[in-house]
This record gives structure tokens, C-alpha cells and sequence, in this order.
């Protein structure tokens, strides 16, 4: 089969482009022919499409500016019109389902693989993003005036795809709530972790004792709240180390309410981590936490999981189909410092629970979300399209 993949720009990287990296291996592995779409990136590339060596497949990308100004999501799928014939299958990788938007232009068959909803991912777009300094305040303010079109775009893209597929129950739930889709039409495919790169085998960090995040520094992640739970665990674990993976927005931010906090010396703030050392992270680590305020899945508790690492986490949406409360994991309330410290106390306190915990996440993450078997689902859902 020749399948259309319509994707974020690759150099976002990020969830949505792993789960795009993902399928088309999976694709090519299994002798079919994947192709990508994308849109160029503005911040970099304004007014030429973008040059991207070694995508690992055929790809077409068109100029794009800013993505959350309506005309352009249409003007970007009316150049793609004709680009994107001959395929037998079409399907978006996504957040919001935008990047289905060429496809329904076209009249095309396509599925939606989603990981949230406009409405959601908004919230913490506009004030990430536009709310640092005049240039983005008065960009934001634009892009203002494409809200209410967004979204109907987007429910216009739903009404008339021939399958949904988000990537967590979480994710169906919001948009069933938000659109009156039928369930029929809507297909729950999670997120997939490579297990043979994310495994209990391999090397180990020789780091003094620690708790690991992993995420981009952003508000929604909520790593105050996640520094005041540390603050409250050291009491009794006063040599324990929490380290941050990750960049953002909020960084200089957080090392600031660290050392304000006496952190300092038990806080390391990695930065950007590898996919192949960052299994040596989540292996060598004695808990994983996760503090989000939202998460669409949270694919790096599964990751976790699959290094045979326990995991706690915030009570945020999507983390929901991986952590079942007390088994493969636990659950906190989300803001709440307290509650989240007491859950990292109960698992670094019992090492009987900690081993339980860690063993039976792992073995429900590689039945759930091995990339056979999320590759496997797509293939049925293209045979049935």
C-alpha cells in the first residue's frame, strides 16, 4: 500500500513526530510505502519550502506561517491539492487534526490519528507561546480571530473523516463531548513505545540515588508543584537527587524557585536527553514522576514503565489508560504538592511495593503498546478502510 502520512514539521519533534517516526519504520518494515506531508516551519523558514535530508522516506512539504491563523491552514491544503494523488490510504498525526485539513479539501478517505482537541491544546498554546513579549502578545491577539473558524474547522474534519483515532480515552472522551461524534466512528489507538529501545536491559547512569522527570518546561507541566513534593520527600530521604529532562519556556524560571527553595544542590536540570541514553535515565532511576496539569497521553510514563521503572503521576487525562491506580502505577491529585509527595514516599518507602509496581508496568506496557501492536491495529483499520 501507498499511505499519505499529513504530519507536523518534523523539526517540532516532540510526541507527534515520533509517533509519525514510528509508523512510517513500521510501514516500510512491513514492505508498504509511506509518504509525508508537512508544512514548513515559520520561526525558521518563512518563505521557502523546507529542505529536510534523510527523512527516511518520500516527502512534500508546502510554506506555511503561523498555524493557528485559519487562512493558512487552508491555504496550505489547496497547495497540496495536487500533490496528493494516488495514495491508497490518508491519514493525519496530529494534536488538534488540523494536518487532516488537505485531505478533506481533497475529498480523500482518511483517518485521524489525534492526540487532543483545539479547544485543549489552545489554552496552553496561547499562553505559552504568546504571551512573551509585544511581537507574540500581538500574534496571539490575531490569531484570536481564527478561534471560533478552528474549531469549526476542526469539527468539519471530524464529521467527514472515515476514522478517529485518539490516541487515549481521555482524548475520545473530549472530543465525543465536544463534536456528538458517534461511537462507531471512533477508534482508541494509544500511543506506541519502542520496547526493545526502552527495556530493564542495558546500561545504568552510576548516579547517586534519584527520581527522574521527563517533559518540556512549560506551565502545563507543573514542576513548582513537583519541586515543593521533592522539598517535602528530602526530609527523609535527605541524599535523593531529583533530575529534569527537558527544555522550555519556564527553565531559567525553575532553577530560579530552586535555588530559592534550598534545591539546589538536589536538583540537576539536564536539558535535552537522546532517545538512546535516555533508557539509561529511566532504568537507573528509582521512581519516574509526572506533575502535568494535561496530558493528551503521557507516553513518557510508558516509556518508564517499559525500563522497569515505577511511575507516579498527576491525575491529568490521558494517563489514565497507562496508570491503573495501585497496580501499574499511582495516581495524585493534579496541583496538589502534598498528595503527590505522599504518593513518592508510599513507593520509595516499601521496596516490595516498588518492585510490584515496576513489574506489573512493564508487563502491561509491552502487551499494550509494543509497536507490534499498535502497528498491527493501523493495518487492520487500513485493510478495513
Amino acid at each position: 500500500m501507498r499511505v499519505c502520512i499529513s504530519t507536523q514539521n518534523p523539526s517540532w519533534g516532540g510526541g507527534v513526530w515520533s509517533q509519525s517516526k514510528f509508523l512510517i519504520d513500521f510501514l516500510k518494515k512491513e514492505g508498504h510505502e509511506p509518504a509525508l506531508i508537512f508544512p514548513s516551519n515559520p520561526v525558521k523558514n518563512l518563505f521557502f519550502d523546507d529542505d529536510m535530508p534523510n527523512m527516511g522516506c518520500e516527502y512534500m512539504t508546502r510554506r506555511s506561517f503561523n498555524p493557528f491563523i485559519y487562512p493558512n491552514q487552508l491555504l496550505f491544503s489547496f497547495l497540496m491539492r495536487r500533490r496528493i494523488g494516488g495514495f491508497d490510504i490518508y491519514q493525519s498525526i496530529s494534536g488538534p487534526n488540523f494536518e487532516a485539513a488537505p485531505f478533506m479539501i481533497s475529498q480523500k478517505k482518511y483517518i485521524c490519528w489525534v492526540g487532543t482537541t483545539f479547544r485543549d491544546e489552545w489554552k496552553w498554546v496561547h499562553e505559552n507561546t504568546f504571551s512573551r513579549g509585544i511581537s507574540p502578545f500581538i500574534l496571539g491577539q490575531v490569531n484570536n480571530f481564527s478561534v471560533p473558524l478552528l474549531r469549526r474547522l476542526e469539527r468539519k474534519i471530524f464529521m467527514r473523516a472515515s476514522k478517529i483515532c485518539p490516541v487515549s480515552s481521555y482524548t475520545e472522551s473530549r472530543i465525543k463531548e465536544e463534536y456528538k461524534i458517534d461511537d462507531e466512528k471512533i477508534t482508541v489507538i494509544n500511543n506506541p513505545v519502542d520496547t526493545k529501545k526502552f527495556s530493564p536491559k542495558g546500561m545504568k547512569m552510576g548516579l547517586p540515588k534519584y527520581i527522574l522527570t521527563v517533559s518540556r518546561l512549560d506551565k502545563r507541566k507543573d514542576i513548582p508543584t513537583l519541586l515543593r513534593a521533592f522539598s517535602d520527600v528530602l526530609k527523609s530521604n535527605p541524599s535523593l537527587k531529583l533530575i529534569i529532562v527537558g527544555d522550555g519556556p519556564e527553565k531559567s524560571n525553575l532553577i530560579k524557585l530552586a535555588h530559592e527553595s534550598g534545591l539546589s544542590g538536589n536538583v540537576e536540570f539536564c536539558g535535552f536527553v537522546d532517545d538512546e541514553r535516555m533508557s539509561d535515565y529511566y532504568r537507573s532511576a528509582e521512581l519516574f514522576v509526572l506533575s502535568s496539569l494535561q496530558e493528551g497521553f503521557g507516553i513518557v510514563l510508558a516509556e518508564a514503565l517499559a525500563c522497569g521503572t515505577p511511575v507516579v503521576s498527576t491525575a491529568c487525562g490521558g494517563v489514565g489508560d497507562i496508570i491503573e491506580h495501585g497496580k501499574t502505577g499511582l495516581l495524585a491529585k493534579k496541583g496538589d504538592h502534598r498528595d503527590l509527595s505522599e504518593k513518592i514516599s508510599e513507593i520509595l518507602d516499601s521496596k516490595n511495593f516498588r518492585n510490584r509496581i515496576a513489574k506489573d508496568g512493564m508487563k502491561f506496557v509491552r502487551s499494550k503498546f509494543s509497536y507490534e501492536k499498535i502497528g498491527g491495529q493501523f493495518l487492520d483499520l487500513y485493510e478495513r478502510i
